[in-house]
């Protein structure tokens, strides 16, 4: 039995059920069904929260994961570490999966702002996606690349790396702490 994914932009993906089964979204209705019944028909499930081109993105470690169980093991013990030990994922994951994300995913200093924010953007696509599937492996493994990207970096470059803005116009606080203050003694009165 193979399992279609039917994406939010309505493109559809043929999976092996196994692959499925790793998913823990779809692991209650994959084992309702009797696998004895559907061997000839495939069960279409929908994923409307994920487009196709994140889902295409997932599936080549989905499938690595799945056809090489000792190198899969390997990745999992180091998924369970922390903290990330190097900002490189090559000192951290077997060779293909440095490579698979490095290759979807560049985050790197030597980047532009621009590209940067972008594969953030990607990044983010796909722990979310992986999220929402409940794929465990997958979530972890983003959220390391992420974590790797973070890794010593101090908060003025994660600032401007993330593009975050903590500018603090201290006048507007003491103008509302004052307007407070007088509310509060107003009602006390």
């Amino acid at each position: 039995m193979s399992v279609i994914l039917l994406t939010n932009d309505n493109k559809e993906f043929k999976l092996n059920r196994d692959i499925a089964l790793k998913c823990g979204l779809f692991t209650d209705i994959l084992t309702d069904h009797n696998e004895s019944d559907e061997k000839e028909n495939d069960i279409q499930l929908p994923v409307p929260n994920i487009h196709s081109e994140t889902l295409q993105q997932m599936l080549p470690f989905l499938e690595r994961y799945l056809s090489n169980p000792t190198e899969a093991a390997e990745l999992d013990i180091v998924l369970g570490e922390n903290p990330v030990k190097s900002n490189e994922m090559k000192d951290l994951v077997p060779e293909w999966y440095s490579t698979y994300i490095d290759n979807l995913v560049n985050v790197d200093d030597k980047e532009s702002q621009e590209t940067i924010e972008a594969n953030i953007k990607i990044l983010t696509k796909l722990t979310l996606a992986a999220n929402y599937l409940d794929c465990n492996p997958l979530r972890l493994f983003y959220c390391m690349k992420f974590a790797a990207f973070i890794k010593n970096k101090s908060p003025e470059q994660l600032k401007e790396v993330l593009n975050i803005d903590l500018s603090l116009d201290t006048d507007d606080e003491d103008e509302e702490e004052e307007k407070e203050k007088s509310s509060n003694e107003t009602k006390v009165s």
